[in-house]
């Protein structure tokens, strides 16, 4: 049975299931290049959308998804778009599931940004205090939030974005502060599942 055929083999039955929504979120693939700032910069990833694309599907353990979300970084929904060709459910883009965005760091060596003012400030008051031009966690938690509360119907809901966005439903969601969800690792291309009430 391929991974499409595991996942949609009990569609028809899934569909009849009353419940709660759920939430299954997934980080893209790593970056090809680490060692620049890229929260809101379109970046080349390791791992080809197809491959990224079946790995997602050959680890997902949940009923089928009713929808699926991406954030519109290329590195998302590229991802995003495939499988939601392979399942044959719609999928939508969001500004909202954006990454954090860093303002002028953004495209920049992080070795470079290190030797600058404006990043001691933002390391020794990271909650409070954004990088030139960019967001603070409260900002992309808003964001999150309010795609959140538009999010209509029961079932389930895939969600291709960032390591931000799955730290501030963590907050919003699992009310956990954001130091402790900053301490809690995301993976890459690995599957985070959040229950709605």
């Amino acid at each position: 049975m391929t991974s499409k055929e595991r996942v949609t083999d009990d569609l028809s039955r899934a569909t009849k299931r009353n419940g709660r929504a759920r939430l299954w979120v997934a980080r893209h693939a790593p970056a090809l290049d680490a060692a620049i700032c890229y929260g809101r910069s379109d970046v080349a990833v390791q791992i080809a959308p197809e491959s990224a694309a079946e790995r997602l599907l050959a680890s997902y353990c949940g009923d089928p998804p009713r929808h699926v979300w991406s954030s519109p970084a290329s590195r998302c929904r590229l991802v995003a778009e495939r499988l939601a060709a392979t399942l044959s459910v719609p999928l939508t883009t969001d500004d909202a599931l954006g990454e954090l965005h860093f303002g002028a760091w953004e495209g920049r060596p992080w070795t470079v940004i290190q030797t600058e003012e404006a990043y001691a400030a933002w390391m020794n008051d990271w909650q409070r205090i954004a990088p030139p031009g960019g967001e603070i966690p409260a900002d992309i938690e808003a964001r999150v939030r309010a795609w959140l509360s538009a999010l209509a119907g029961d079932g389930v809901h895939w969600v291709i974005a960032h390591s931000g966005v799955v730290r501030a439903l963590r907050v919003v969601i699992e009310r956990c502060s954001w130091p402790d969800a900053m301490r809690r690792e995301v993976p890459h291309l690995s599957w985070t599942e959040f229950a709605l009430d």
